[in-house]
Parts: structure tokens; sequence; C-alpha cells
């Protein structure tokens, strides 16, 4: 019987030719053509071409040093509010600051010894945020908590050398009054910035960067007036010591207020 090849069904299977078969060229993309610019170019210069870690510092050890000087200066407030009030007024009255000199007061040695933590704290901190914004110190002394300490130990050695340097002029040159009253007030005068600086560094660590620049530039004139005070203090007491020689005073100046700075100055004007 022959077959009927109109009911033939037409071949479905599967063969590996057609996987030979090229595709047509509209089927594909053709990748060697120039991708559309919608932005157009830009001046932008590349500085990185890798990713770069974000360095975020915290700000926990800062909080904890700033929490120590708060705990310092409430604790004199709370058990050394009459001496903290007879500072203040030595500030601004020298016979006032002559008397606490003679009296010699206990209460107020202790007082002092806090209010001067304070001032390392404070001091130390000051320069750790100097030192990051205008780039004064190198990046070999380490960063965060480390880089602090050591600035705190520098600021403690510093004055640790004035007031020794201090106790032997007296005893070398027969000075031993006048000197124990400029260490005084150099001590008085100091203190009562440490507090005054002490508000401008919190906000300085907690606000936001526009106003950083402006709270630090109003510590440096707050130190910079105590500065020029503390110095116009010393000028008065040995003026007002007979047969005190204005050359021992030229020679002390120079020595250790003036060149200190200006061999500072130096160094951050080379950098």
């Amino acid at each position: 019987m022959a077959s009927d090849s109109s009911h033939v069904r037409p071949d479905t299977s599967f063969r590996f030719t057609d996987l030979a078969e090229k595709p047509s060229p509209s089927s594909y993309i053709d990748r060697t053509e120039k991708p559309i610019a919608l932005f157009g170019t830009h001046q932008l210069p590349v500085l990185h071409t890798s990713p770069l870690p974000i360095a975020r510092e915290s700000q926990f050890w800062m909080f904890a040093v700033l929490f120590c000087a708060m705990l310092a200066l409430s604790w004199v407030r709370v058990f050394y509010e009459r001496i903290i009030r007879q500072m203040l007024f030595a500030v601004v009255n020298n016979t006032a600051a002559n008397q606490i000199v003679r009296d010699e007061n206990i209460l107020l040695e202790r007082a002092s010894l806090l209010l001067t933590i304070i001032l390392y704290l404070v001091a130390a901190m000051s320069l750790y945020l100097l030192s990051n914004k205008y780039e004064i110190l190198p990046d070999t002394i380490g960063t965060g908590f480390p880089k602090f300490l050591l600035i705190l130990l520098g600021v403690g050695i510093a004055y640790f050398l004035k007031m020794v340097i201090l106790k032997l002029v007296g005893l070398i040159f027969r000075v031993y009054k006048p000197v124990t009253t400029y260490i005084f007030n150099l001590f008085l005068i100091n203190n009562m910035l440490g507090i005054i600086l002490l508000p401008i560094v919190i906000l300085v660590i907690f606000l936001q960067y526009d106003f950083k620049v402006i709270l630090l530039q109003i510590g440096i004139g707050f130190s910079a007036i105590a500065y020029i005070f503390r110095l116009g203090r010393g000028v008065i007491a040995a003026s007002g010591r007979i047969g005190f020689s204005s050359l021992y005073l030229f020679l002390y100046l120079c020595a250790l207020e003036i060149g200190p700075l200006l061999i500072l100055w130096g160094i951050f004007r080379v950098k």
C-alpha cells in the first residue's frame, strides 16, 4: 500500500548542525560601537584610581579626656569655691595676688594642683586640634590618642623645666621673692586660661567643621591675651623690687619667653 505524502509530519528532531548556524545581524548587539555620552565631558581630574578607605577618628578618648577635666573642675567648684573666688579676684588685682603669695594657703595649693591638671589636659587637647587643622606636627609621632599623650608629655616637661629654671634664677641672682611672685602669677593666669579654653575645646570637638576654625582662632586670641597679661605681671613684679636689674629682666624675657616662641614660629614656618 502506498504511503500518503500529505500526512507526513515535519521533522522536529534536534540536530547539532543547528548550533553552527550563525545568528542574523539583527539578533545581537555590536559591542564595538562607542557608547552614547549622555552628560558630556567634565574637567574634574582623577586623583585616585583605586578606592580609599574612610578614616574616621574615634572621639571616645577625647570624650574621656574632657570628662576627666570636667570632673576635676566640678571638684574644685564644690570643695574650693572660696579659693576660686580669691584666685579670680587676684587675676585682676595685683595686690590680692601678692597677699595670696604671702599667706601660703594649703587649700590654695590643692586647688591649684587640680587646676593645673585641667590646664595640662586642655592645653594638650588644644595643641592636638591645632596640629590636626594646620598639620603642624609630623605624622611620624602617630595619630589619635598616642599623639595626644606625646603632646601632653611635652606640655608637662616644658612647664616643669620652666619652673626649675625660674627657681634657679631666683637662687643664683638672689631674687627669690620676685621669682616666687612671678611663678604664682604664671600658674594663676594659666590656670584661669585653662578654665576659659575648656568649653571652647569641647565645642571644637563636637560642633560642625564650619565653626571649628572660628573657635580655634578665638582660643588662640585668648591665649595671646593671657600671655601678654602674664608678661605684664612679671614686669610689674620685677620693677617693684628695689635694686632689681633691668638687664636681668631683659635677659629672662629673651631667653625663656620670647626666644622659645620665635624658635617654634621658625619651625612652623619651615614646615
